[in-house]
């Protein structure tokens, strides 16, 4: 990581503490009409959490470094009704339908520049819907978003493999690390809501549509090892249950860690991102996917001679 790019995350984060102290004291000492983004927490009914902080990435989003500005003006629209959805409670179906929209904008605007299987665009829209909704079911947890964000996206800021959206990936960082401070908590100051959980959850796979539509970059999805086998073991076990695998629920590991186990939401949080920092670090360590995968091809090569 270059002087630069430290100074990029410095403002970001900076900029994204003071905006963040704003948004919330203006909530708080708003008129009614902003009452609809205020809860009370279930522990204390003296205390006040501000949801919908995730209309914040705005300004992130706005800096995404591609060609095309398609996709920070998707992501925008997606965060924007993310944050309506959090004060007047839009229909599911019509959400799902407008992420779904949105996931196939942005992968238009990847598989045009690129000669690509549509049978693969296909795999990777259901992943890309499926992500999104996991990374929402997960805000659910105080601090289980954000610092499964700052994870991720340390590892690909690490490994060198993202050279093109350093600058996009810093200012993202530089934001989760600063929304952290008034999340993670017993009793949080901010919530994501849809705006932030949704928003966040477009930005990294977006991050990672490239290396998948490569065809033999699937090894990528492990920056998303932690929420990818929380869900589809969930997922799995429903299903063998012959269960509605649509209808709300409260199985996921981090739930029941919760909810059952009585462990406070930011222990979890932490330990989840422990077990995704460890995975992302074997990884690094190797020198990158790709460099793993160069060796791997190399020594099959002798193997076979």
């Amino acid at each position: 990581m270059n002087l630069e790019l430290l100074q990029t995350f410095g403002l970001s984060f900076l900029l994204s503490v003071l905006s963040m102290i704003v948004y919330r004291f203006g909530m708080l000492k708003g008129g009614l009409s902003l009452r609809t983004w205020i809860m009370t927490d279930s522990k204390d009914c003296n205390a006040k959490i501000v949801t919908g902080a995730g209309i914040l990435l705005l300004g992130v989003t706005s800096c995404w470094t591609s060609d095309d500005p398609c996709v920070s003006v998707v992501i925008g629209c997606i965060i924007t009704l993310g944050f309506i959805d959090d004060g007047f409670k839009l229909s599911a179906k019509f959400r799902l339908v407008a992420y779904g929209i949105g996931a196939m904008v942005i992968l238009y605007f990847f598989v045009d520049t690129l000669n690509i299987d549509w049978l693969l665009v296909l795999v990777v829209f259901v992943g890309f819907v499926g992500f999104v909704n996991a990374v929402n079911f997960m805000d659910g947890i105080n601090g289980m978003v954000a610092l499964q964000c700052v994870v991720i996206l340390t590892g690909m800021l690490c490994s060198g493999d993202w050279k093109e959206n350093e600058l996009f990936i810093e200012l993202l960082l530089g934001w989760a690390f600063a929304f952290s401070i008034f999340n993670i908590r017993n009793i949080p100051k901010l919530f994501l809501g849809d705006a932030g959980s949704i928003g966040l959850g477009f930005s990294l796979f977006t991050l990672m549509i490239p290396k998948l539509l490569e065809g033999n970059s699937w090894g990528y999805l492990i920056y998303f090892a932690v929420i990818a086998v929380d869900v589809l073991s969930v997922i799995v076990a429903r299903l063998f249950r012959g269960e509605n695998i649509f209808e709300r629920h409260l199985l996921h590991v981090y739930q029941r860690l919760v909810i059952q186990k009585k462990f406070s939401e930011p222990t979890v949080s932490m330990g989840f991102a422990l077990i995704q920092t460890i995975v992302t670090q074997k990884l690094l360590l190797a020198g990158g996917f790709v460099a793993f995968t160069q060796r791997n091809a190399i020594a099959a090569s002798y193997d076979l001679s």
